[in-house]
């Protein structure tokens, strides 16, 4: 067996700082990866109440061509002024 071999301070000193950025970066993914996560949780989040409100959107459409249905069947053809409350008969 060979003699071990003294290595200089800078190749020791070089090595520690490779070892040291290597564990620095080890700790950035993780704090990434946690951060990535919020974000995920946070679009998760978002999506879940786009989605409430595109099935109240639709909810309030559904209602809404009711109530125009309804208008239709009693009063006829025309339009609403909903500002003096008038139904406005089309002409025939």
């Amino acid at each position: 067996m060979k003699d071990p071999i003294k290595i200089t301070q800078e190749e020791l000193q070089g090595t520690l700082d490779l070892q040291k950025r290597f564990q620095d970066l080890v700790f950035e993914f993780g704090k990434l990866y946690v951060e990535k996560i919020q974000v995920e949780n946070v679009i998760k989040d978002i999506t879940e109440r786009e989605n409430k409100l595109q099935d109240e959107w639709k909810s309030l459409q559904s209602k809404e061509n009711d109530a125009i249905q309804a208008f239709y069947k009693k009063y006829g053809d025309g339009s609403l002024d909903l500002k003096n409350a008038l139904f406005i008969p089309t002409a025939q």
